[in-house]
């Protein structure tokens, strides 16, 4: 969680051949429940719980991580820190796994 109602995805993107980058995707509480109900009940859960409490991250492990698809935009915000400046693309839809068990 960024903030208050705001939800941030990150994940790395490539191959470690061909070059791998960092995907930002930022998105609202309704993408954020609908990106919930798009996956495994377990899955949901374990996220949920996560971004209830401090540190409000949740990694994936390598056992539980799923592919699924999105429609986003490029954001209108910049972020700049010390080692970087980047703009998150903001989500509009999770478009989820065909097979969810």
């Amino acid at each position: 969680m960024v903030e208050e109602g705001l939800y941030s995805l990150n994940a790395i993107c490539g191959t470690p051949e061909e070059g791998e980058f960092m995907l930002t995707v930022d998105f609202p509480a309704n993408i954020y429940n609908q990106l919930l109900s798009e996956l495994t009940q377990e899955t949901a859960a374990l996220i949920r719980c996560a971004l209830r409490r401090q540190p409000f991250h949740y990694y994936v492990p390598e056992h539980e991580r799923f592919t699924i698809g999105l429609a986003v935009e490029i954001g209108d915000t910049v972020y700049t820190n010390e080692d970087e400046s980047y703009c998150p693309f903001v989500a509009s839809q999770f478009i989820g796994p065909e097979d969810k068990a």
